[in-house]
């Protein structure tokens, strides 16, 4: 299922997606205003829901009279990303500047983002440019949770998986660098654009190889898959699990692959007027014009 987070009628709900249609979830009884109240059920809840929802055969919306906005407003928690998770950015990472990004790293780089909250698959995204000059983009694959997960196997990981959205981690680059840590750089208001829907994890085909692209003004800078992955979705999971308890509602975003900005030989961050659109194959795409 298509999970999302919609305004009708000056009233937010959440509902599914089918085609060009909506299924309000308040027509099933459920008043649910984002993503965060799904995640918040219990297993016999949820489940409860899925049955509603499989047999409803009743009147849909049409998106038009709808608006859709981010699935997951405002994350529980700082979302959790992944660096260096391809090994070309880690290249280019280290060629922009080797004082700041490692090469091959040992050990998976994670750090947080804080998200005050999420700018939607449409939105106006300002670049800051009162603080940063180096303002760039990383489209990624994010993962979300619906359990609590300690020590997570590879027997038992995909069953705390709500399912996955493309996500845009947009970074401020010269603030990454000044500050020697990621955190300040990576948490600018606004940065953290989520596409239009969640996707179930039981129809996410093949989470391991989707195509993952990003263009500017029409032209392609990042172009991969995530097959690419130095570790698997799957693997982050585990791994973190075995550190902390990851809370259901989680939001890990699993890096991003080479293409971005800082790149370039010069550079070529954003600017006012660029129109960045983030897509991956499966989870649909993010279309932000920089203010």
């Amino acid at each position: 299922m298509k999970w999302i987070s919609f305004i009708k009628d000056n009233q937010q709900s959440v509902g599914i997606l089918k085609d060009k249609q909506i299924l309000s979830l308040r027509t099933l009884g459920f008043n649910f205003k984002d993503i965060n109240d799904i995640l918040t059920l219990s297993a016999n809840e949820f489940k409860q829901l899925c049955d509603a929802i499989s047999s409803y055969k009743g009147e849909l919306i049409n998106c038009e009279s709808g608006i859709l906005v981010a699935p997951i407003n405002i994350p529980f928690q700082d979302v959790i990303c992944v660096g260096l998770n391809y090994h070309e950015h880690c290249i280019e990472a280290n060629q922009y500047e080797e004082n700041s990004f490692v090469l091959k790293p040992e050990a998976t780089v994670y750090f947080s983002k804080r998200v005050n909250q999420t700018s939607s698959y449409l939105s106006e995204l300002s670049c800051h440019n009162d603080v940063t000059n180096k303002f760039d983009y990383e489209t990624e694959v994010a993962v979300i949770l619906k359990e609590d997960c300690r020590n997570c196997t590879k027997e038992n990981v995909k069953e705390k998986i709500f399912g996955y959205a493309v996500i845009n981690d947009y970074s401020a680059r010269d603030l990454q660098v000044a500050h020697q840590q990621w955190y300040l750089g990576k948490s600018l208001d606004g940065c953290f654009a989520m596409g239009a829907y969640v996707l179930s994890r039981d129809e996410c085909i093949n989470i391991d190889d989707l195509k993952i692209t990003t263009s500017v003004n029409g032209e392609i800078r990042q172009n991969s898959s995530t097959k690419y992955m130095m570790k698997s979705i799957d693997d982050i999971i585990i791994e973190l699990s075995n550190f902390m308890t990851l809370k259901k509602g989680t939001i890990i975003a699993t890096g991003t692959p080479s293409g971005v900005g800082m790149g370039f030989d010069p550079p070529k961050f954003l600017k006012p007027g660029d129109v960045v659109l983030s897509e991956v194959e499966q989870l649909g795409f993010i279309k932000n014009k920089i203010i």
